[in-house]
């Protein structure tokens, strides 16, 4: 399922890989170190939770990846799972197949922005 963001992927980029950005979508606080190799971490006060990252491609603005390992297990010892993301300009937008959270932060200042999806990837 694809999602189209009905904002220019340079301000989808900024929200996806910056501390800034991901703070107001994924978290109360971010941080992270946009390098392959470099690590995020982000923390959800309202939940008590922490989780580390580890960036495994950033490819500005189209392509971005980490691994993370899966809630509850110690870092070094738990299955990874890679979350990629992969943005594509389109007209009036951006499109992904992991946007919806991100759209409604995004639109938290917008009027009037929709988003629709198509299940053809």
């Amino acid at each position: 399922m694809w999602w189209y963001c009905a904002h220019p992927i340079e301000r989808v980029w900024a929200a996806l890989t910056t501390a800034q950005g991901l703070s107001r979508w994924f978290g109360s606080i971010a941080e992270i170190d946009l390098r392959p190799g470099g690590r995020a971490f982000f923390r959800w006060d309202d939940l008590d939770e922490e989780s580390v990252a580890t960036i495994a491609l950033v490819d500005p603005p189209h392509r971005f990846a980490f691994r993370w390992a899966i809630e509850g297990m110690p870092e070094g010892d738990a299955p990874q799972t890679l979350v990629d993301f992969t943005l594509e300009p389109v007209p009036d937008g951006t499109r992904d197949d992991r946007l919806a959270a991100l759209k409604r932060a995004l639109d938290a200042t917008d009027t009037n922005q929709g988003v629709t999806h198509n299940e053809q990837a």
